[in-house]
């Protein structure tokens, strides 16, 4: 899992609460989730990862939004359009796995720039949970 000092911010200044627990019906595990209110091709970023355990295989992550979204989340890894899985989110959480390798890369990145896409033109609720690394 993430730890450390991790920053947040979003690319339209969209609203986000790293410590959501108004529902628990948005909240996977634990007693808070991520809250990303999103707008319209958006994206909810999360920079200044420290060192990444060499022996994960890649990122996992819970993910429900209010509305469905078919293929309309990008995941940006270090600022690189190279390779950029998409995926979609329904309104019950889904458990995501992402290899490296989905990414373009052999191994994990020494440090990482997590980014969410929003590539949808319709605004959205978007909960996050659990994020973190998977071996």
């Amino acid at each position: 899992m993430f730890y450390g000092s991790i920053s947040n911010s979003t690319w339209a200044g969209d609203t986000y609460n790293i410590a959501y627990s108004d529902n628990p019906a948005n909240i996977k595990q634990g007693e808070k989730a991520i809250q990303w209110n999103a707008k319209a091709w958006s994206a909810f970023q999360i920079d200044n990862s420290p060192n990444i355990p060499s022996a994960s295989k890649g990122i996992r992550f819970y993910i429900k939004s209010a509305a469905p979204i078919s293929n309309g989340i990008k995941l940006i890894l270090n600022y690189s359009w190279a390779a950029t899985p998409t995926i979609s989110s329904e309104t019950d959480y889904k458990y995501i796995e992402i290899p490296w390798s989905e990414f373009g890369l052999a191994s994990a990145p020494a440090t990482m720039n997590l980014t969410f896409n929003h590539a949808q033109g319709e605004p959205n609720d978007i909960y996050l949970d659990d994020i973190g690394y998977y071996y």
